[in-house]
C-alpha cells in the first residue's frame, strides 16, 4: 500500500434517510479499491445526471472517523438538524449535512445538497472535536445557471479569514480553496455577504496532508526532511535535514552538500582525490595525501604516508615522518637517499645515505651491503670487500691465472700483460688448446686419436689416420693411407695420405671415392667404367677385362671390347651376316632386307620352294583364326555375365617351354626367366574357393596367421615370362627406359603414331585389359612429350598417378603438368592446369588438353588423380582409403577410353591398383574371382605387375575390406530413405539392420596403434622429456587434419601447448564443460596465463551460441628469439549432458569450424575432451561427412566409421552413437541445398 497524500475531514455516513450528525466510530483507514470503487461511484452518480466531473485518481483518500461530535448547521434562526442525535424534523430536504455526507451528485433536485432559503448573512459551518491545522478545502457546486449564487463568498477556520472570493470562481464545478496560511481551530464557515443571499453547498472537503507530504493538494513529498516531517505549506523541515543534505542561509529547502562536505548538515570534511559520496563520505578515488579508510577518514598510522597511506617511511632510527608527504626530519635510513628517503640506494651502493660501494654480481643488500650471488670479478669474502691474492682471479676469486712463467694476472678479467703459458690461450688465457694443437698460443698442431697433451704434444692413444711416429707427427709415405698408413692406395697419382681420397683416376680395377672398392660384377677397368663382354656372362679381369673362356657373342679382342665387324656376328665373329645393311653383331637381325635367297629374323635360312607355299597358306590361316577369335569374344562378351571368368580351383595353363622359341633375340634371352615347373607339377590359383565371400574371408583370415602371408601363393607366380620385348631394347629405345629390367612386352606395347616432333612409335607403357587400361612408368624428362603424345592419340581423359615425384629423396617421377592456371607445351601438345583440389588422402588436379596446328578446335578435359597414401614397395595402411579413392575415379563423369595408370616403374603400385580394380569390378557383377590367375594375366601383358608380396596381401585386405562395406555404397540423395530402412526392426529377431550392421560389420574392426607420442628429441631444452597420447585423423582438407587428445590436466597443460605448437595444430576445440575451463586459458579479456615458456593473453571473446570463440595471444620464449603467434579457441557449450546434442547444433558446430579454416592457411584442429574421445570423434567424423555429402555423388558412412574405430575404438563405443552419425546425416542431405551454397 502507498503512502496517502492527504485526509478528508468532513465526511459522515448517511443511514437511510435520517441524517445523522452524532456518531461514535473508530478509525478506519480505506484501502485503494475502496477508494477507487467510491470515485467510480461518484462518477456513475455523475454519468447518471448527464455530467462528467473529474476525479483524480492519484490521489487516496483517507475517511478519518474519531469519537467525536461532529455538528453541522445552517445561520438560520431555529433550524437545528440534529440533536441528542435524534430525528427531529423529516420535512427538511436540503439538510446542512448533505454537504458532508460523501455524495458528489451536484443535480439540486437529486436532493444531494444542501441548501439555505433567501436569508441575510448566510452561512454553513461544522465542527470538529478538537482543533486541526487547516489550510485547504474543496467545495463541489451545483450544476445549471444558479451556481453564481456563491458569488463573494467566503472561508473561515474559527474566527479567521481563509479565503475571499473575488472572481468567478463561483463558476467552477470544483472549487480548489487555498488558505494564505495555515490556521487551526475546531470549526469551518462558508458564508455569504448580503441581505437577501442563498448558499448552496453539493460538498465541502476539509483538507489535511498525510505526514511526509505538503503543498498544493498535498502532491509535494518532505523527501529531505528527517522523519519526512514538513510543514504542510512551505515544506519546511521541522526536525531538519537528511543526512548528506543541509538548509542553506536565506533558505527553507534542504539541499545537498557542497564538494567537499558529507554527513549530517554537511559539517564533516571529504579527504578524497575526487568528490566523495554527500552521505557518507565514500571516496570513489584515491585517498589525500595522509589519510586512508573507506571514506579517507583515518589518518595514516606511523610509519606510513601518503594517498591511501601506502608510502613507507624510512626515516633514521625508525622516527616517524611527515604523514602527507613522508619527508624525514633527522635523515633517511641505511639503504635510502632522497629528499623524502623514497630512493633506493643504487646498485653498487649501501649504507647511510648510499656511501658506501658494494662488489656483488648481483645487486647487493642495499642496508648492509650482503651479497645474495657471487662477488665481482677480483673480489672475495662475506661482503665481497677482500681483493684477490696473487694468482688468483674473476668472481670470487676462483680462477687461476695461466700466465707465462707463472707471472701474476689482472684479478678482474685474468688478462696476461707477457701472454699466456703453453697449452692456453686467449684474452684471459683460460681457453685450451682445441684437440689437435698444443705449445705457446697453441701454434702447434698434434694428429692423436684422442686428445693430446696440450703442452708437450704426447699422445696418450693412436696416431690420427695418415700419420706416424712418437708423437704421431709423420705423415704417411707415398703409396699409404690411413690408420698407421696400413692401407695402400690405388691411384693414379698420389693419394691423401688421411683418407685415401685420389685426385685423379683410379687404379685399373678399382672404383670409390678413395679407389678402395675391387669392380663387381661386369665392370672392369680405371673406375670400373668398361663393361666385360665375356660368353655365359662369367666375370672378367677387373683390371685388363680378359674373358677366362672366350667372348660373348657379338664381341672379339683380347679384352673382349670390339663388336663384330660388318659382315660377322655371334659368338667368335664366326656367323656371317645376310643383310643388305649391317645386322645386329649379337644376334644377325637384320633392320633392312635379306641378302637374296635367305629370309629368317637374321637371314641365315635360305629359301626353299616350300616357303612359295608357306606365303600363301600362313595368312589364310591367320584369316580363318581371326574370324574364329571375332566369333568366340562376340560369344564371350554377350554370355559372360552368365558363367564366372575364373574358377578358384581352375589351374593355369603351362606356358610350353618353346612355345616363344625363335622370337625372342639371343641378345635378350638372359633376361628372360621361365616358369620351372616338373612335367607332373601345376599351378593352384588358390587353395581356398572364393566363389563365396564367405569361403574368402576364411581364407584369407588364415592365411594372415602365417608369418610371411601368401608368400607361397606369391612364390608360385611366374616371374618374367618368355615374351619378346625387342622393341625396347633398340639403341634409340633404352634412354627412355626408366629402369633397364622393367621393360614392355611386344605384343601389348602401346604403339604411338608418328607427328610432326617424333617419328618414334616407342613408350614405356602396355595395354591391360583388353586396353581398359594404360600401364606405363612414370615420365621421365626423356620421356614428357612421348607421354602427351599418347594421351592425345589414345584421347585418354583420366590419369591415375599412384608416385610422389620425389621419394626418399629420389626422383621418381617428373612434375609432367603446369603450375596451376599455367600453360606448358610438350612439343606440339598444349596442357593447361584449370584447378586443384586436395583431399586428405589424394589430389585432384583438372587439365584441358589441346593441339596446335590442325587440331586447333579439339579440346578435352583430363581428370588426373595423385594417391599420395603409397609408399614405394609398400602398401597404404589403410583399405579404406584405397577403396574410396577408387570410388572417386570411378564415378566421374565422360570416361570413355584407357584409364592411364603410373607409379615410378609402372608394375609395382600400378598392376596392384589395376588388379584390385578388375577384381572388384568382377565381385560387383556377381562374377567368380581369382586373384593369382588375375595376377598371371596381368604378368602376360607387363611384366613384374604386383611386384612385393606384402602388395599381394594388400589385394586380399581390399577384397575382403569391399566384401564387408562394399555393399553400402550409397548415392547421397538415397541417404533419408536409406536410414528410414536400416532403422526399421525385423520382428522376428527385434534387431535393426542398423544394429546388425554396429554389431557385425562395424564393432569387429581390427584396432591400429596410431597413437601419437612426443619423444625425445622433437622438443629441445629443458622440457625435452614431456609427452602425451592422442591420435590423428585424416580429415577432407588435409592429412593429419585432427588431433584427438584427453584434455589437459594443470600439470600437463605445459606438454599440451608444447604439443599443438610443434605439431601446427592452433585451432582447439574444447568439450569441457563450463565449470571445468581449461587451465590454459585466461578467464577474462585481456587476462594472461604463463605457463612453462608460454605466455598467453586473451585477446578477444565471441559467444557464437554453440561455442564460444576465444582468440589467443601466445609468446613462446624460445631463450633465443619471443615467438609470437595465435590460437583459436572454441569452448563447446552444447552437450553438456548426456544428450546428444541436435543436428542443426552440432552442424553449426562444424559450420564455424569449416568458415574458419577456409579464412586461413592453417587447417588442423585439436580437438580435446575427458570422455575418451566420444564427443571429439563423433564431432571429427560429422566433418568428414558433411563434405563427402556435399561434394560427392556416393559415399559408404560404414567404411568411414570403421576407418575411424580402427584408428580408436573409444570414438564409436555403441550403436547409439553409431545412430547419431546417420541421423546428422539424414539432416545434412535435406538440407542439401545449403550445404551445396557453402561448398561454392
Amino acid at each position: 500500500m502507498g503512502k496517502l497524500e492527504f485526509i478528508v475531514l468532513s465526511y459522515l455516513d448517511v443511514h437511510h434517510n435520517c441524517m445523522v450528525n452524532t456518531v461514535s466510530m473508530n478509525v478506519i483507514v480505506l484501502e485503494r479499491n475502496h477508494v477507487t470503487k467510491l470515485l467510480e461511484s461518484v462518477k456513475v452518480a455523475a454519468k447518471m445526471d448527464g455530467m462528467e466531473r473529474s476525479v483524480p485518481s492519484k490521489h487516496m483518500l483517507i475517511l478519518l472517523k474519531v469519537n467525536y461530535k461532529q455538528t453541522s448547521i445552517y445561520g438560520i434562526k431555529g433550524t437545528t438538524v440534529f440533536h441528542n442525535g435524534t430525528c427531529e424534523k423529516m420535512n427538511i430536504s436540503m439538510a446542512s449535512d448533505k454537504a458532508v455526507d460523501g455524495n458528489f451528485d451536484p443535480g439540486i433536485t437529486h436532493k444531494s445538497c444542501a441548501s439555505t432559503d433567501w436569508e441575510k448573512y448566510p452561512y454553513w459551518q461544522v465542527m470538529f472535536d478538537k482543533p486541526y491545522t487547516i489550510s485547504q478545502l474543496r467545495i463541489y457546486n451545483r450544476m445549471g445557471n444558479n451556481r453564481k449564487r456563491l458569488y463573494g463568498f467566503k472561508v473561515s477556520v474559527g474566527s479567521s479569514l481563509c479565503f475571499q472570493s473575488q472572481g468567478y470562481e463561483y463558476d467552477k464545478d470544483v472549487i480548489h480553496i487555498k488558505c494564505s496560511k495555515q490556521l487551526t481551530a475546531n470549526s469551518v464557515r462558508i458564508s455569504l455577504d448580503g441581505d437577501r443571499r442563498m448558499l448552496t453547498l453539493c460538498e465541502v472537503e476539509v483538507l489535511q496532508c498525510v505526514p511526509g507530504f505538503y503543498g498544493e493538494m498535498c502532491k509535494k513529498r518532505c523527501e529531505l526532511c528527517e522523519g519526512s516531517e514538513c510543514d504542510q505549506v512551505t515544506g519546511r523541515c521541522e526536525k531538519g535535514c537528511i543526512i548528506g543534505y543541509y538548509v542553506p542561509y536565506g533558505s527553507q529547502k534542504c539541499t545537498e552538500c557542497i564538494s567537499g562536505n558529507f554527513g549530517r548538515n554537511c559539517t564533516k570534511s571529504c579527504h578524497c582525490s575526487l568528490t566523495c559520496n554527500h552521505i557518507n563520505g565514500s571516496c570513489p578515488g584515491d585517498c589525500h595525501a595522509g589519510y586512508t579508510g573507506s571514506n579517507c577518514q583515518e589518518e595514516c598510522e606511523v610509519g606510513r604516508f601518503g594517498s591511501n597511506c601506502t608510502g613507507t617511511c624510512h626515516c633514521i632510527n625508525n622516527k616517524k615522518c611527515d604523514r602527507i608527504t613522508g619527508k624525514c626530519s633527522d635523515g633517511c635510513s641505511a639503504g635510502y637517499t632522497g629528499s623524502f628517503c623514497q630512493k633506493k640506494c643504487p646498485n653498487g651502493s649501501f649504507g647511510h645515505n648510499c656511501n658506501e660501494s658494494c662488489h656483488c654480481s648481483v645487486a647487493c643488500n642495499r642496508i648492509n651491503g650482503s651479497c645474495p650471488g657471487e662477488c665481482d670479478n677480483g673480489y672475495t669474502g662475506f661482503k665481497c670487500q677482500k681483493e684477490c691474492e696473487v694468482g688468483r682471479f674473476g668472481r670470487n676469486c676462483k680462477r687461476t691465472c695461466h700466465c707465462i712463467d707463472n707471472e701474476s694476472c689482472n684479478r678482474v678479467n685474468g688478462s696476461c700483460e707477457g701472454g699466456c703459458s703453453d697449452g692456453y690461450l686467449g684474452f684471459d688465457c683460460q681457453e685450451e688448446c682445441p684437440n689437435g694443437s698444443l705449445g705457446h698460443n697453441c701454434n702447434e698442431s698434434c694428429h692423436c686419436s684422442v686428445a693430446c697433451n696440450r703442452i708437450n704434444g704426447s699422445c696418450p692413444g693412436e696416431c690420427d689416420n695418415g700419420y706416424t711416429g712418437f708423437k704421431c707427427q709423420k705423415e704417411c709415405s707415398s703409396g699409404s693411407f690411413g690408420h698407421s698408413c696400413i692401407k695402400d692406395c690405388h691411384c693414379s697419382l698420389t693419394c691423401d695420405h688421411v683418407h685415401g681420397s685420389c685426385p685423379g683416376d683410379c687404379d685399373a680395377g678399382y672404383s670409390g671415392s678413395s679407389c678402395q672398392e675391387e669392380c663387381e660384377g661386369d665392370k672392369f677397368g680405371v673406375n670400373c667404367i668398361d663393361i666385360c663382354h665375356c660368353v655365359d656372362n662369367k666375370k672378367c679381369d677387373r683390371r685388363n677385362g680378359t674373358c677366362p673362356n672366350g667372348c660373348a657373342a657379338g664381341y672379339e679382342g683380347d679384352n673382349c671390347q670390339q663388336e663384330c665387324s660388318n659382315d660377322r656376328f655371334g659368338l667368335g665373329c664366326n656367323v656371317s651376316c645376310r643383310c643388305s645393311e649391317k645386322c645386329n653383331n649379337i644376334n644377325g637381325s637384320c633392320p633392312g632386307t635379306c641378302d637374296e635367297g635367305y629370309h629368317g629374323f637374321n637371314c641365315q635360312k635360305e629359301k626353299s620352294a616350300q616357303s612359295i607355299l608357306v606365303f600363301v597358306l600362313v595368312p589364310l590361316l591367320l584369316f580363318i583364326l581371326l574370324i574364329i577369335g571375332l566369333v568366340t569374344a562376340i560369344w564371350y562378351w554377350k554370355f559372360r555375365g552368365k558363367r564366372p571368368i575364373a574358377k578358384r580351383d581352375q589351374k593355369i595353363r603351362k606356358i610350353p617351354e618353346n612355345k616363344y622359341a625363335g622370337a625372342i633375340p639371343e641378345d635378350t634371352a638372359h633376361l628372360c626367366e621361365e616358369i620351372q615347373l616338373n612335367e607332373t607339377e601345376s599351378i593352384y590359383v588358390n587353395i581356398a574357393n572364393t566363389s563365396f565371400k564367405s569361403n574368402l574371408q576364411k581364407y584369407v583370415s588364415e592365411k594372415k596367421q602365417e608369418v610371411e602371408p601368401f608368400n607361397d601363393e606369391f612364390l608360385r607366380l611366374p616371374k618374367t615370362l618368355p615374351l619378346p620385348y625387342t622393341e625396347a631394347t633398340k639403341p634409340e629405345n633404352t634412354k627412355k627406359n626408366r629402369y633397364k629390367t622393367i621393360l614392355p612386352y611386344d605384343h601389348s606395347r602401346v604403339r604411338l603414331q608418328p607427328d610432326e616432333i617424333s617419328s618414334s612409335d616407342y613408350i614405356n607403357a602396355n595395354f591391360i585389359s583388353n586396353q581398359r587400361y594404360i600401364a606405363c612408368q612414370g615420365p621421365t624428362q626423356n620421356t614428357v612429350t612421348d607421354f602427351w603424345r599418347m594421351v592425345w592419340q589414345l584421347k585418354c581423359n583420366t590419369i591415375v598417378m599412384l608416385t610422389d615425384i620425389v621419394e626418399n629423396g629420389k626422383m621418381k617421377c617428373i612434375q609432367y603438368w603446369p603450375d596451376e592456371e599455367s600453360i606448358e607445351s610438350f612439343g606440339t601438345i598444349k596442357v593447361t592446369h584449370i584447378n586443384t583440389r586436395s583431399h586428405a588422402t589424394y589430389i585432384h588436379r583438372s587439365f584441358t588438353i589441346s593441339k596446335s596446328g590442325g587440331h586447333q578446335n579439339e579440346r578435352w578435359t583430363i581428370d588426373h588423380f595423385f594417391f599420395s597414401k603409397w609408399p614405394d614397395h609398400g602398401i597404404p595402411q589403410y583399405t579404406e582409403d584405397i577403396l574410396e579413392f577408387r570410388n572417386t575415379v570411378r564415378f566421374r563423369e565422360g570416361t570413355t577410353s584407357s584409364l592411364v595408370v603410373h607409379c615410378s616403374a609402372g608394375v609395382g603400385r600400378t598392376g596392384t591398383y589395376i588388379c584390385i580394380d578388375i577384381l572388384l569390378n568382377e565381385m560387383l557383377s556377381g562374377e567368380a574371382i581369382d586373384v593369382l590367375a588375375c595376377v598371371t594375366k596381368l604378368r602376360e601383358e607387363r611384366m613384374h605387375m604386383v611386384q612385393k608380396r606384402i602388395q599381394l596381401e594388400f589385394i586380399y585386405d581390399v577384397l575382403v575390406e569391399n566384401i564387408l562395406t562394399g555393399d553400402y555404397d550409397i548415392d547421397v540423395n538415397n541417404i533419408p530413405r536409406e536410414f528410414s530402412r536400416i532403422t526399421e526392426t525385423d520382428h522376428s529377431t527385434r534387431v535393426s539392420i542398423l544394429e546388425h550392421q554396429f554389431q557385425d560389420v562395424i564393432k569387429q574392426v581390427e584396432v591400429r596403434d596410431t597413437n601419437l607420442a612426443l619423444k625425445e628429441g622433437e622438443i629441445e631444452g629443458e622440457y625435452a622429456n614431456l609427452n602425451m597420447s592422442g591420435v590423428f585423423i585424416d580429415g577432407s582438407s588435409c592429412e593429419k587434419e585432427f588431433l584427438l587428445t584427453k584434455s589437459p590436466k594443470r600439470n600437463g597443460a605445459l606438454e599440451f601447448l608444447m604439443c599443438m605448437r610443434k605439431r601446427g595444430y592452433l585451432n582447439i576445440v574444447a568439450f569441457d564443460s563450463s565449470e571445468e575451463t581449461p587451465t590454459y586459458l585466461p578467464r577474462t579479456l585481456n587476462e594472461t596465463v604463463k605457463i612453462g615458456p608460454y605466455l598467453l593473453e586473451l585477446i578477444n571473446v565471441e559467444d557464437k551460441d554453440v561455442c564460444i570463440h576465444s582468440v589467443l595471444k601466445v609468446e613462446c620464449d624460445n631463450k633465443s628469439r619471443i615467438e609470437e603467434f595465435e590460437i583459436n579457441h572454441f569452448q563447446v557449450t552444447i552437450w553438456a549432458d548426456g544428450n546428444y546434442p541436435s543436428s542443426a547444433e552440432i552442424l553449426k558446430l562444424s559450420d564455424i569450424l569449416s568458415a574458419h579454416q577456409n579464412e586461413q592457411f592453417n587447417k588442423k584442429i585439436a580437438v580435446h575432451c575427458s570422455d575418451k574421445f566420444h564427443k571429439s570423434g563423433l564431432l571429427c567424423i560429422i566433418h568428414i561427412l558433411k563434405d563427402a555429402i556435399t561434394s560427392q555423388s556416393v559415399i559408404n558412412i560404414v567404411r568411414l566409421v570403421r576407418l575411424i574405430k580402427k584408428i580408436e575404438p573409444n570414438i564409436i563405443p555403441d550403436c547409439e552413437s553409431y545412430a547419431f552419425i546417420w541421423k546428422v546425416a539424414e539432416y545434412i542431405q535435406n538440407e542439401s541445398s545449403l550445404y551445396s551454397n557453402f561448398v561454392q
